[in-house]
């Protein structure tokens, strides 16, 4: 048994996953694992990923899939979710440890920062959005927790029976929205992680945030989200 299992959701990642999994070969706290669950890439991403990591092989698409076949493989207590993109502190896991040592805590999250165009108004944009908007939301009944950075206990999300599938988007905050009920969501400015801007240099700032916004208020208001959530290599 280990105290946190990284589930690392993967499809043809093999210009990222690399610098994602090294990173955690420096983290402070040490008693955890990593799985990789790749949705049979055609690149070289699983044979990268053997190299760090245990690696599960679903024919199942979607990111809930992914992120859901991974849990299965997992033997820790925390679950934590983290994208192939994203590269988190040293001190990453630590936080999320220790804030979990509150036993209220039932979902967990921190600041999300930019990293490739790392403008002047990409940090700001992350910022406002991982630090102020979440940290507003989680305290009200329209929860809002990005996937990218999402720890989760063990009997948390088992009982939940983790992302819901149907979620084509809005994964994320529907598993946090269901947690909510069940404890406290907490967030620490200790666990911070770095995410590549690859969608938002493809797609331009405003549509991302036209995008993400809309289908927030989608969900919220019981329409169905978007779910042509195209992926990006």
């Amino acid at each position: 048994m280990v105290e946190i299992s990284v589930i690392i959701p993967s499809l043809n990642e093999e210009k990222y996953i690399e610098k994602t999994l090294k990173a955690f070969k420096d983290q402070t706290f040490k008693d955890f694992e990593i799985i990789v669950s790749d949705s049979m890439s055609t690149d070289k991403t699983r044979e990268i990923a053997r190299k760090y990591a245990k690696v599960v092989a679903t024919k199942l698409k979607g990111i809930s899939n992914g992120r859901n076949f991974g849990a299965k493989a997992a033997r820790g207590d925390i679950y934590v979710f983290i994208d192939a993109d994203t590269i988190p502190e040293r001190t990453y896991l630590e936080a999320i440890h220790n804030i979990f040592q509150d036993k209220r805590i039932c979902v967990a999250t921190g600041p999300i920062a930019p990293y490739g165009n790392d403008s002047f108004l990409n940090r700001i944009s992350y910022a406002f959005v991982s630090v102020v908007l979440v940290n507003i939301l989680i305290r009200t009944p329209f929860k809002f927790v990005i996937g990218s950075n999402f720890a989760i206990r063990k009997t948390t999300f088992e009982k939940l029976k983790g992302f819901d599938p149907k979620q084509g988007t809005c994964e994320d905050l529907d598993l946090a929205k269901r947690a909510g009920k069940l404890g406290k969501i907490g967030y620490t400015k200790y666990a911070k992680v770095y995410t590549s801007t690859r969608r938002t240099d493809k797609w331009g700032k405003l549509h991302y945030a036209i995008y993400h916004t809309t289908n927030y208020f989608r969900y919220y208001t019981k329409r169905k989200v978007k779910d042509n959530y195209e992926h990006i290599v």
